[in-house]
């Protein structure tokens, strides 16, 4: 069973969920998207703590974190993020971190900003990069906005290849959750700030650290092709998943983990 915990960040509380040994030195970081929260992970999360101590909270402003009124750009999550890892305990540790969506577009722009703090870097369809909208992109926010079953339901649809695969907890919760106070808020705010970031196409050359590329090559979110962008960067590998859609460490969690694995346990 993965237990969820509570910490104040910076006065804030915040939730996560950890699970394997606290003292391996290798630590995984989990980022989960706009909207999303830890739970999003629990597919994988039992997989890598195999090997890794794996911690995954809900980014402040999502899940079961505090939803404070405050501008929620990307300088503000990644500072979120680094005041997390030190209130963990966790950052002169080997750290991964892992980052899907708006999680991956935060967890670049940290690798940026703390270039000696990351390990491996590893980006799951992130955002960052596109210039437009998608109409499954339409349909999360609108199920965001009104939060209702049936919209839930047609937004996650989109982000998968197979029906089976959506996981009906996961949406009832999604809508439970954007109908907490300042849900909505946060998750604007959190879509205006990623937008009005410098895009990452123009600041990939400042990763130095590792990093894995993996993209859903049915993503109809941010589609496949931006992952383009990536191949163009020196330390850099990028998987194409196939037949999975945005979020494929739900579609294939085996394989991803597998993939992950073998990406942070290489030596180039």
């Amino acid at each position: 069973m993965i237990i969820p915990h509570i910490r104040k960040v910076d006065g804030y509380n915040i939730l996560y969920l950890s699970k394997g040994d606290p003292n391996n030195k290798d630590v995984i970081i989990l980022l989960h998207g706009i909207g999303a929260s830890s739970d999003r992970w629990l597919k994988i999360i039992p997989i890598l703590s195999n090997h890794f101590y794996v911690i995954a909270p809900d980014i402040i402003g999502f899940g079961y974190s505090e939803k404070p009124e405050v501008s929620y750009t990307i300088e503000f999550f990644t500072d979120f993020v680094m005041k997390f890892i030190e209130s963990m305990g966790i950052k002169d540790r080997n750290l991964t971190m892992i980052g899907s969506s708006l999680g991956g577009h935060i967890a670049a722009e940290f690798a940026i900003r703390y270039p000696s703090i990351l390990s491996n870097l590893i980006l799951v369809s992130p955002a960052g990069i596109a210039k437009h909208g998608s109409q499954a992109l339409n349909d999360y926010i609108l199920a965001a906005m009104y939060p209702t079953l049936e919209n839930a339901i047609e937004a996650f649809k989109g982000m998968a290849t197979k029906p089976e695969s959506i996981d009906m907890d996961y949406i009832k919760n999604f809508v439970n959750r954007m109908k907490l106070p300042n849900a909505k808020y946060a998750f604007l705010a959190a879509l205006m700030g990623s937008k009005r970031a410098p895009n990452l196409k123009d600041r990939l050359d400042k990763i130095r650290v590792k990093t894995l590329v993996i993209w859903g090559e049915k993503d109809r979110l941010l589609p496949v092709e931006y992952a383009e962008e990536f191949k163009k960067m020196d330390n850099a590998k990028v998987i194409i998943m196939k037949s999975v859609g945005h979020v494929p460490f739900e579609e294939k969690p085996e394989e991803f983990c597998r993939i992950v694995i073998d990406f942070i346990k290489s030596r180039n």
